[in-house]
């Protein structure tokens, strides 16, 4: 996510007065050029980290299939860094020269990724399925499926469309067809069939879940319904739904997961992540401290005259002011919708107007916090008292589904990578690791320390019966049942949680946060584990593992590492031909002309092993270097 515009804090430490001059005499209706220059900045802010393509751009790989229409996207996808070319139909995608072999996956498919594909081809074809599997497509379904990849996920989208078309013709798939099929997600898809994801055995996974779903739905914990907004006093007390999303993308729905329930306190999260994207700890440590309060959610207490953390409500309407800050309400609106449905990998965002009318009209807890906040100068004297509260309501009030909200928590677990689209929503990781920090401290409201306590794992809850749980590296769980304890937290899911994480072995605390990057072992062809040392890098550059290589950069490994010959991951990922890979190395820094002990470059790696456009686009970075 890139920072919001131009228009940052000032901040005045003395002060703290963050308004510049141009703010300041900022009013409600502006000139027509005021109105097209916000238009520009929202649409940079809106736009975040997506490289815009207009024209003639060619398949990027490790994106999708998309046979839906012979015509050029003359839209900006939000979750890809390419606008993809549209191909009339199946035939014209199986027979044209320019097709997926060409343009996705490497420049040209050299003989050792041919024979990849081959053997998976062979491995699939001959392995044991259910007797009503028998094309080779429904193979692959099954694959996806029988690991909890939802058919609805974006990585596998357009996969999807050409097996539907292929079975209205009812027939089968050769190789040459599996393999223009299989490319653009033959990372995904060899990673899922040979059981290198979070849950390796889901069958026995989703047994261990269910039972405990099964036994927690049948049980009452005397919680209340919340009376003091109006609009969730129609909340099914009865009503419990699970959901689970791993960094891999794998989900697991247990009860009612399609129900839209609002965002609530869940939304300070969100609030604070984008206000350290945006300004830094360093800057938004000067209104709102990092320290469990052990006061109720809405207390009317400072610390040092400040919030004494961003997920109560004084801290959250601070970050309310902060984010996008000078824009209008309806501009800002927009910017945080957008970062949700980034962060849930395009999922519907909906928005309650009930619940927002009726918090507004029952406001005056949160009126008398934000003078508070104004009289001790952490918010502006000219600031708008009504439209601050008015955009912290609005965020309270967005609906996602129970799915979506372990989406949301997976993408905090997997350092800020959407784990559906593998794009980075975040892009700095510290602001996703402070976020999680002030969950595992001020989470759960007044219960916050018995939590980090007994668990030890991020969580937030919210008003709405929502709580969310990440297990870093490794998944993001959501619970929903709407009856609250007397620390405002789900009654039902707190215990559920608590019996979920321990049944499944996330309680040893050691453990998850010692698991590597990723939380599970990553090993290479020969059985060796490279999850936790710098030869990781490597590693992934061969693999041509790009999601786990922007997780494993975003966590501070260099790119410029060598290996006893002074083979760097450019090195390994030229001689593969591993082109995504390679682009996103030298965006972040990898260095082009540096030489093995055998004196090759990753040019010459490139130019060896026939990878022609490989060699262009890096003889073309070192002129820039």
């Amino acid at each position: 996510m890139k920072k919001a515009g131009n228009h940052h804090l000032d901040v005045v430490h003395s002060h703290r007065d963050f308004i510049s001059s141009e703010h300041s005499s900022r009013s409600d209706t502006t000139s027509d050029q005021e109105s097209k220059e916000s238009e520009n900045m929202l649409e940079e802010a809106k736009n975040t980290k997506v490289n815009i393509a207009k024209k003639n751009s060619t398949f990027k790989r490790n994106q999708y299939l998309s046979c839906r229409r012979k015509t050029i996207a003359n839209s900006i996808s939000v979750f890809g860094s390419h606008a993809r070319k549209r191909l009339g139909s199946k035939e014209e995608f199986f027979n044209s020269k320019k097709s997926i072999a060409l343009e996705s996956f490497v420049p040209q498919t050299s003989k050792n990724i041919e024979k990849k594909i081959k053997n998976e081809y062979e491995r699939i074809k001959n392995a044991e399925y259910p007797p009503y599997v028998t094309t080779m497509t429904e193979k692959m379904i099954y694959v996806f499926q029988s690991n909890s990849i939802l058919l609805t996920d974006p990585r596998i989208k357009d996969f999807i469309q050409v097996v539907k078309d292929l079975e209205k013709e009812k027939r089968d798939i050769g190789f040459e067809e599996f393999k223009q099929i299989l490319q653009p997600m033959y990372n995904l898809f060899t990673r899922i069939s040979n059981n290198q994801v979070t849950v390796s055995d889901c069958d026995s996974f989703k047994a261990k879940a269910q039972k405990i779903f099964d036994k927690y739905k049948a049980m009452d914990f005397k919680g209340k319904i919340p009376k003091y907004i109006p609009g969730l006093r129609k909340a099914d007390k009865n009503s419990f739904a699970v959901s689970i999303c791993t960094v891999d993308g794998q989900v697991f729905n247990f009860g009612d997961t399609d129900s839209f329930v609002t965002l609530q306190a869940i939304s300070s999260v969100v609030s604070y992540l984008i206000a350290l994207e945006e300004h830094g700890n360093e800057k938004v440590s000067l209104f709102i401290g990092t320290e469990p309060s052990g006061q109720a959610f809405n207390s009317l207490e400072l610390s040092e005259k400040k919030p004494h953390n961003p997920l109560i409500n004084s801290g959250a309407l601070t970050c309310s002011n902060l984010i996008y800050h000078g824009h209008q309400i309806n501009r800002k609106y927009e910017y945080y919708a957008r970062i949700v449905k980034n962060m849930i990998g395009g999922r519907k965002v909906h928005f309650n107007n009930e619940i927002y009318l009726s918090e507004i009209a029952t406001a005056d807890r949160n009126y008398s916090l934000l003078y508070m906040l104004q009289e001790a100068g952490i918010i502006e004297p000219t600031a708008d008292i009504k439209k601050i509260l008015q955009f912290y309501t609005q965020a309270c009030a967005i609906e996602l589904t129970i799915e979506s909200y372990s989406i949301l928590a997976s993408t905090l677990a997997n350092g800020g990578i959407c784990p559906i689209t593998d794009d980075k929503v975040f892009e700095d990781s510290n602001a996703v690791k402070g976020a999680l920090a002030q969950m595992l401290s001020c989470g759960m409201n007044t219960y916050s320390g018995v939590w980090a306590f007994d668990v030890g794992l991020p969580a937030k809850s919210s008003v709405s019966g929502v709580t969310i749980c990440v297990v870093p590296n490794t998944m993001g769980i959501a619970v929903w049942s709407p009856p609250l304890d007397k620390a405002f937290n789900s009654a039902k899911g707190s215990h559920f949680l608590i019996e979920l994480i321990k049944e499944l072995g996330y309680d040893d605390i050691d453990h998850v946060y010692s698991a590597g990057i990723w939380g599970r072992k990553q090993v290479d062809e020969e059985g060796e584990d490279h999850s936790n040392d710098s030869f990781h890098l490597l590693y992934l550059a061969k693999q041509n593992k790009l999601a786990d290589m922007r997780r494993a950069v975003a966590q501070g490994m260099n790119v410029n590492y060598s290996d006893y010959d002074s083979r760097t991951p450019l090195h390994l990922a030229a001689n593969y031909g591993n082109f995504d890979i390679v682009k996103y190395l030298v965006k972040h820094g990898a260095k082009i002309n540096v030489h093995d002990r055998f004196g090759n470059s990753p040019i010459d790696e490139a130019k060896e092993n026939g990878y022609e456009q490989i060699e262009k686009y890096l003889i073309k970075k070192q002129i820039q270097q």
